[in-house]
């Protein structure tokens, strides 16, 4: 009896001693990757493949617990509710347990996808592998012991919209009398990124050919976004008459993109149109006139006409 109590006693302590080095060192599990370093803007999907290997003589049982770091490490102390600074909420993967037989591997696929609302900077969260017998258990034994971990390191870049648009461009009438022209030019900053634009409006006749280049200027040029700027050009050179052209380019951003529009307008010196004017209606009066005198001269010819005696008839006067 006493040589059966020996040996369970034996057996107690080995196993008991054994369950111990289990709880404190944990089974040698391989990560690949371990550490992953990535950029994107909020909304950009970046997918991965992790694989996870057990280089441990016995099976494990392992769940995956996600939670967001500091750079050193340490927890953040961030709610995986704040869809807007939380890396871990943006982390999407399985998490059921994972059993792995004795040198044997998994591959699991990660996905990650920042918030619409992502604020720009870097974040930071591990994938915690914890090894235990249920997730509570997991999570307990995450807390005493080191696990096997994937680091996530991401930098959520800024999304930069330059986007200008043409609210108005045209003169202030479409006929002058004389110069100066003065052209509005209305635009809207419809990105995220204040906008200092830079061109031109140039100017041609009837022939097409160019004759002046007018300088779009505006004393505070940056457009904040969302609002809109007004520019007024002037130009006041022009001495001559008839059809223009005014072509507006203009160019903003870091990319130089390019706005054009164009429109028309006529200049006619009131010498000039008060000629064109006045020969207009001399000859709309003499026109009416002519016109006048041919009715005249049908009518008259039609009546004498009519007066002319018929020689059939018998006048009984004369007799």
């Amino acid at each position: 009896m006493k040589k059966f109590f020996s040996i369970l006693f034996s057996a107690l302590f080995f196993f008991g001693f054994a369950g111990g080095v289990w709880a404190a060192e944990p089974a040698k599990i391989v990560i690949s990757p371990a550490v992953i370093d990535e950029q994107a803007e909020a909304k950009d999907l970046k997918e991965f493949s992790v694989r996870i290997r057990n280089d441990n003589e016995m099976a494990v049982e392992m769940y995956p617990l996600v939670r967001d770091i500091v750079a050193d490490g340490a927890d953040a102390g961030v709610s995986a509710y704040d869809k807007k600074i939380s890396l871990g909420s943006w982390i999407l993967f399985s998490r059921a347990a994972i059993i792995l037989p004795p040198g044997k591997e998994a591959e699991i696929s990660l996905k990650i996808q920042p918030s619409p609302t992502a604020l720009p900077g870097k974040r930071h969260a591990e994938i915690i592998f914890a090894q235990g017998t249920n997730r509570w258990d997991a999570e307990e034994q995450a807390k005493k012991t080191a696990q096997a971990r994937l680091v996530i390191n991401l930098e959520v870049k800024e999304h930069i919209v330059e986007k200008l648009e043409i609210s108005r461009f045209e003169p202030a009438k479409e006929i002058f009398i004389k110069p100066p022209v003065e052209f509005f030019l209305r635009l809207n900053n419809i990105g995220n990124r204040d906008m200092a634009p830079s061109g031109e409006i140039r100017i041609y006749n009837r022939r097409g050919s160019e004759i002046f280049v007018l300088p779009v200027k505006r004393e505070n040029q940056a457009i904040k976004a969302g609002e809109l700027a007004d520019f007024t050009s002037v130009w006041s050179d022009g001495q001559t008459y008839g059809k223009f052209k005014a072509k507006l380019k203009l160019e903003y951003g870091a990319d130089a993109k390019a706005l054009e529009d164009t429109v028309y307008f006529y200049i006619f010196p009131w010498k000039l149109l008060l000629f064109l004017v006045g020969g207009i209606t001399l000859l709309l009066l003499a026109f009416i006139v002519a016109l006048a005198r041919r009715r005249r001269a049908f009518s008259d010819e039609f009546i004498i006409e009519d007066e002319e005696e018929d020689p059939s008839v018998i006048n009984l006067k004369r007799r």
